[in-house]
């Protein structure tokens, strides 16, 4: 087994600790372990296990997106699609930070929006940053992160509404003169 299948399979069911994460994490970062034994573990399509790995898998990419960018066909494909829910938030989070191109952000795109029929607060959260990340590199996107953002404002959702604000300053400061 890998070091990451070991680690993550030993407590099965159970949810790692941060430190655990960290050095799961630190693990791929310098090379002791890699994305492909995340890979491998979701192919198991084990929902608690697929949970675990891709947060590992997200911070991996927030800090190192390159070594995330071997497997974007996948993160656009099956891994897409993955059950349960809470893996969505995790993949909108991953292609909020990846260096895609057009063709890869209309799937992107096509992704969050199906992701958008989800009951929880954290994919819609997530589902809008990635798509108002992607609007900044391709403005055919500009008019539905626009939509998205005031409907988010309008929310009764403090979580979506606090996530708003924190994109527009962040992305639309200049051009709103704010």
């Amino acid at each position: 087994m890998s070091l990451l299948a070991d680690r993550l399979l030993e407590n099965h069911g159970k949810m790692h600790s941060a430190r655990e994460t960290r050095y799961m994490v630190e693990s791929v970062l310098t090379g002791n372990a890699s994305v492909a034994e995340l890979i491998a573990l979701l192919k198991l399509k084990d929902p608690k296990l697929c949970i675990q790995a891709m947060n590992i898998m997200y911070k991996i990419a927030e800090q190192n997106p390159q070594l995330i960018k071997p497997y974007k066909k996948d993160v656009l494909g099956w891994i897409a699609e993955l059950k349960p829910v809470q893996c969505h938030w995790f993949v909108a989070r991953i292609l909020a930070v990846l260096n895609l191109n057009p063709s890869e952000q209309d799937r992107a795109v096509q992704i969050c929006q199906s992701y958008l029929t989800d009951s929880g607060q954290n994919v819609t959260t997530w589902t809008l940053n990635a798509i108002v990340v992607i609007a900044q590199t391709n403005s055919k996107y500009q008019t539905l992160a626009d939509q998205m953002l005031s409907e988010a404002m309008s929310s009764h959702s403090s979580a979506l509404q606090a996530r708003a604000r924190q994109l527009i300053s962040k992305y639309f400061h200049e051009a709103l003169k704010i």
